[in-house]
């Protein structure tokens, strides 16, 4: 494989970024062994690493590269200081990938890309079939910081796993993502993607290299059986425990042992299969609803105050009696075909049964 597989790690020995990438690499060598993997990093995650027992990382990683990063940036904005940075730090075409990822399947079919710079989707999907309110915020987000309206064609991109080529168009585009990610940072949002929409815009939209590069497991299942690479990544939205690989436990375990434990190694070579069940899949509008500010605070409410739930239940069946939304449950619609809730929850549980039955 000529493309070189990169990671950005900021790290310290209060969280599991190193952690996180150990894995991901780890898994990344049992499919492509023969990648060179790259950690680019700055000065002090470099002297964590080799004045410790997370040293061990090098037993999956070739090499690293170790940038000084002058200015008053915190941990979250070095990482992306350097992710930003990219291109003129790292000679040759590379693969970068997300930390909080795992591999499942050969990458050595990247040095086929004939790009300067592939990416997939943002929730992988196109930007207008994204929920509305995704969409709004973006948008909204571009005009207040850079006080541009984005065109209608750009789309939005996930930077978790990019192709990036040596090539002259590659390094101007870095250049100005970078250079739009120091006005977004100065403006108070030190995240990469709002400066990636942004760049877009002003140079052209990018390759989509295929969602089978960067599954984004949290919001499709489309890709999930033929990906390369699996992203899975925390969100606002609650705790999305379908997948250990959500959970900090599997990376905890690795700090502690200070390398991968069969259980992990396990988990790893079985990530598509070790998923918990009921799991209900939703799309289209279901999903909007999913990223909404009324489903946030529901979901809030039934975890943290189970009185204010069961008032906010008692209240939705009152007004149900006076405008008679539902009958047997509130339906949902996902493509052509609608089912009840009910249906759809008394279906998981049968499933489920027959499934432990047979496992006992």
């Amino acid at each position: 494989m000529k493309t070189k597989i990169v990671y950005v790690v900021v790290s310290t020995d209060d969280d599991i970024y190193l952690e996180q990438t150990w894995a991901s690499a780890y898994s990344l060598r049992l499919y492509t062994p023969q990648a060179h993997i790259i950690i680019l990093t700055d000065e002090e995650t470099n002297e964590n690493i080799m004045n410790s027992e997370r040293k061990g990382i090098l037993s999956v990683v070739d090499e690293i590269i170790t940038v000084k990063i002058e200015g008053a940036y915190n941990n979250m904005e070095k990482s992306r200081w350097l992710k930003t940075n990219m291109r003129a730090l790292i000679s040759g075409d590379f693969l970068f990938i997300d930390s909080d990822t795992v591999i499942c399947g050969d990458l050595s079919e990247a040095d086929d890309f004939d790009c300067s710079v592939g990416v997939t989707y943002d929730y992988n999907s196109p930007i207008d079939k994204i929920p509305n309110t995704a969409a709004t915020d973006v948008r909204k987000r571009v005009r207040k910081i850079f006080g541009q309206q984005i065109k209608e064609e750009t789309n939005y991109y996930n930077s978790g796993v990019m192709y990036v080529k040596d090539d002259s168009t590659a390094r101007e585009f870095f250049r100005q993502w970078h250079k739009n990610w120091e006005i977004s940072r100065a403006k108070g949002t030190p995240t990469d993607q709002t400066a990636l929409v942004k760049t877009c815009d002003d140079l052209g939209d990018l390759y989509d290299i295929g969602g089978i590069w960067n599954c984004q497991v949290l919001y499709t299942i489309k890709y999930f059986y033929d990906a390369k690479i699996l992203h899975f990544f925390h969100t606002s939205y609650g705790r999305p425990t379908f997948s250990p690989f959500f959970e900090k436990e599997i990376y905890l375990d690795i700090k502690k042992a200070r390398g991968i434990t069969p259980g992990v190694d396990d988990l790893i070579k079985n990530c598509k299969r070790r998923l918990d069940s009921p799991t209900i899949t939703i799309c289209h509008e279901d999903v909007a609803l999913w990223a909404s500010v009324p489903y946030r605070y529901l979901h809030w409410v039934y975890i943290n105050n189970k009185a204010l739930y069961k008032i906010t239940v008692f209240i939705c069946r009152v007004l149900n009696k006076v405008l008679g939304v539902w009958r047997d449950g509130p339906k949902t619609k996902c493509g052509r075909t609608e089912v009840t809730w009910e249906r759809v929850q008394n279906e998981a549980i049968v499933s489920s049964a027959v499934e432990n039955k047979g496992e006992r």
